[in-house]
């Protein structure tokens, strides 16, 4: 019995669990995904987190309007809407921290980019930010 525990919790261990949807890189959806085109109806959001930002262990929330976006630490997501102005709320892990608030307008064809930042502090309340950024910062 413990021989099989044991390779259980081995196998979790090497394997990783995760509960984010994740794309391999050779599948089409990939290459889609990768080009950073407008869908054909709508508009591109992608959002990123940092490979060295705080909370790169956690589950960071993002609420755009009533909707929850899931970001996994260090990942690229990218989310197709209409045309139109949404509500983001990056949340934030600490009960007093921060969460930063922008409304957004995106016209068809768009495709915009914003980085979302947890920010952990030693004293004070940490806070997220969602960042305006570019697709040549992807690319970097």
């Amino acid at each position: 019995m413990k021989k099989t525990l044991a390779a259980a919790l081995s196998t979790l261990l090497l394997t990783g669990c995760t509960t984010f949807e994740t794309v391999s890189h050779q599948t089409p959806e990939a290459q889609e995904i990768l080009a950073f085109n407008a869908p054909q109806e709508g508009a591109a959001l992608y959002l990123y987190r940092d490979r060295n930002s705080h909370y790169r262990g956690f589950e960071m929330i993002l609420d755009i309007d009533d909707k929850e976006i899931s970001l996994a630490g260090a990942c690229l997501k990218r989310i197709e809407l209409a045309a139109g102005t949404y509500h983001l709320n990056a949340n934030h892990p600490d009960v007093l921290g921060g969460e930063q608030e922008l409304d957004i307008t995106l016209a068809q064809g768009d495709v915009q980019v914003l980085e979302f930042k947890p920010i952990s502090r030693p004293i004070i309340p940490g806070e997220s930010k969602l960042i305006p950024s570019s697709l040549s910062d992807l690319n970097s």
